[in-house]
C-alpha cells in the first residue's frame, strides 16, 4: 500500500502549473454497495480527501486518498468480519468550454482498495483494483449551481483471504460494468463549494463533498 501511495504522489508532483491556474482540495463522505458476479456484494463506507490541480495540458489531475470500512455481504467465509483500511487513486478530467449553460467532459480513473481485520485467531484480508471511465453532461443552472449526469463504465478485480479454522481464498469481480450517476454542486462563495452525487446500477450509493478552490 505504501509503495502505491508513494507512486501516486510522485505522479502528481510531476505536473506543473502556471500563475493564476486553479487547484482544489475537498473532503468527502461516501457509501456504496457494489454487486459482485457471484451474487454477494461489497458494502463500503469511506472518508477521503481529493486534491486536484490543472496541468499544462487541457486536463485536470486529481489525487484521491481515503480511509474505508468494508463488509462483504453474502459470503459465508466473511461472516462477522468488518474490515477497515485505505484507498488511493488518480483521476484525469477533460472538460469542454461552456456553450451557453451546457458543458460536456470525460473522466478516467484508477483506485486501489485494501482492508483487513484480525480477531481471536482469525484474520481477513481483502483488496481490489477499480478502473473507471465516465462521460458527463453538466447544466449550469446559475453562476453558482451546476446539475450534472453521467454514464459510467467500471471494472473491479480483487481477492479475499480468510485465515481461520476453515481457511479460504477467492477472487471476485463486479457484476455490472455499466452504470450512471447524477449530482448537484453549489458554489458557496470565496472559492468554496458543496455537492452531492448519487450512483446506480454498477454500484448503489453516493457521496457528499465539501471543497475549496484556490489560486496559485
Amino acid at each position: 500500500m505504501k509503495r502505491i501511495i508513494t507512486a501516486l504522489l510522485f505522479g502528481l508532483q510531476g505536473t506543473t502549473l502556471t500563475a493564476g491556474e486553479i487547484g482544489a482540495l475537498a473532503l468527502e463522505f461516501n457509501h456504496h454497495t457494489v454487486p459482485l458476479s457471484d451474487g454477494s456484494s461489497l458494502n463500503i463506507d469511506g472518508l477521503g480527501i481529493r486534491y486536484s490541480e490543472v496541468t499544462t495540458l487541457p486536463v485536470r489531475l486529481e489525487l484521491v486518498l481515503g480511509r474505508i470500512g468494508v463488509r462483504h455481504d453474502g459470503d459465508p467465509a466473511a461472516l462477522g468480519f468488518q474490515t477497515d483500511g485505505y484507498s488511493a487513486g488518480l483521476n484525469l478530467t477533460l472538460a469542454s468550454p461552456r456553450w451557453h449553460s451546457l458543458q460536456i467532459g470525460a473522466d478516467a480513473g484508477y483506485r486501489y482498495y485494501t482492508a483487513d481485520q484480525q480477531f481471536d485467531l482469525q484474520q481477513m484480508d481483502i483488496d481490489w483494483h477499480q478502473s473507471e471511465a465516465r462521460g458527463w453532461l453538466a447544466l449550469h443552472l446559475s453562476p453558482r449551481t451546476t446539475l450534472y449526469g453521467c454514464t459510467v463504465v467500471t471494472y473491479i478485480s480483487g481477492s479475499q483471504t480468510v485465515n481461520s479454522s476453515s481457511p479460504s481464498q477467492r477472487d471476485f469481480n463486479n457484476d455490472q460494468r455499466n452504470g450512471y450517476c447524477a449530482g448537484l454542486r453549489i458554489d458557496v462563495g470565496d472559492g468554496g463549494y458543496i455537492g452531492f452525487e448519487s450512483e446506480q446500477r454498477h454500484q448503489r450509493g453516493g457521496r457528499l463533498y465539501f471543497g475549496r478552490h484556490y489560486d496559485l
